[in-house]
């Protein structure tokens, strides 16, 4: 029996609750959203697909303005962050965007889940990633470990389809990550790119590789020129996560975790499991990468400085 809690229903969190309930990775949902005929339509969209869905999954809505209501959270085990304007990111090109927005909504929101004692596991999904899973950290009060965003789970997920793609082959046997921010400081560290056992430089040119870098983030302003947000492939890492979780698989994944060194929250490898985030891989990062990965810290640490002034 797992419980997760969706705050935000736009494109982002009603597909991410749409992909929990026809899954069965939860056995009740919680939906939380300030518009209530928002609300009101993703409940009723989802319960009319009870009868056809093939598990049973109980869905319950929230009124944004019930103390009671925020106080159910002490019974979830987990909660998924998808609150935010993602049409300001699409009409931008920024995640950043958002961040004035969204520093606001995160201090009301974090205060709310302190304040029903909740003590599970919270999945940031909310734009800019590292800043907002960071403001969660401080205003929740939760250990950093239950507390960690999707980050570059999703790039690396495009990282891998374009190196397929390039080589024609599954992108289920690229392995490898997309580090640091999930914006424009994050990059492929090809130093962890491997396909059949040869390192990533066997394959492909300096050239190549600088080309391939930048598609993860290309693509990702592609979709959101074209349709004015995204949402598939982000519900879908959202639902792995929460998979490798309630599954405790102990899986390899790059999301937004805390850096104990830089005290800030940037995508890096890390095993997660029941318990949240269980330990921060090791990367023998070349020069050059160790030198990006700074760059994104000095950028997260600036945009977490300015959030003060909100």
């Amino acid at each position: 029996m797992h419980k997760v809690a969706i705050i935000g229903l736009g494109h982002v969190g009603a597909t991410v609750a749409y992909t929990l309930f026809t899954h069965g990775t939860a056995s009740e949902l919680l939906l939380f959203d300030r518009k209530k005929e928002k609300i009101e339509s993703e409940y009723r969209d989802l319960h009319d697909a009870v009868a056809r869905d093939h598990f049973t999954v109980k869905v319950q809505k929230a009124d944004w303005n019930s103390k009671n209501d925020w106080s159910k959270l002490k019974n979830f085990d987990l909660i998924v962050s998808a609150f935010g304007d993602i049409g300001a990111t699409a009409r931008t090109g920024s995640r950043q965007a958002e961040l004035e927005e969204n520093t606001v909504g995160v201090r009301e929101i974090g205060t709310k889940i302190k304040n029903s004692g909740f003590n599970g596991i919270l999945l940031n999904i909310t734009n800019p990633c590292d800043v907002i899973v960071d403001l969660y950290a401080k205003y929740t009060g939760l250990p950093k470990n239950h507390v960690f965003g999707t980050g570059t789970f999703l790039d690396t997920s495009r990282m891998k389809r374009f190196v397929a793609e390039k080589l024609d082959i599954d992108p289920h046997n690229v392995h490898g990550y997309v580090i640091a921010e999930h914006g424009a400081e994050q990059f492929t560290a090809w130093s962890t790119v491997f396909v059949a056992g040869k390192r990533a430089d066997q394959y492909f040119t300096k050239e190549e590789q600088d080309s391939l870098s930048t598609e993860p983030n290309h693509s990702s302003k592609v979709i959101s020129k074209g349709k004015g947000y995204t949402n598939w492939a982000i519900a879908s890492t959202a639902w792995r996560l929460i998979e490798d979780i309630f599954s405790d698989a102990h899986a390899v994944v790059p999301v937004s975790n805390y850096d104990t060194k830089n005290d800030l929250y940037l995508s890096w490898p890390v095993v997660l499991g029941a318990d949240g985030i269980l330990k921060r891989c090791e990367l023998n990062l070349s020069d050059n990468e160790k030198e990006k990965y700074q760059k994104a810290v000095d950028a997260v640490k600036e945009r977490i400085v300015k959030t003060s002034q909100f």
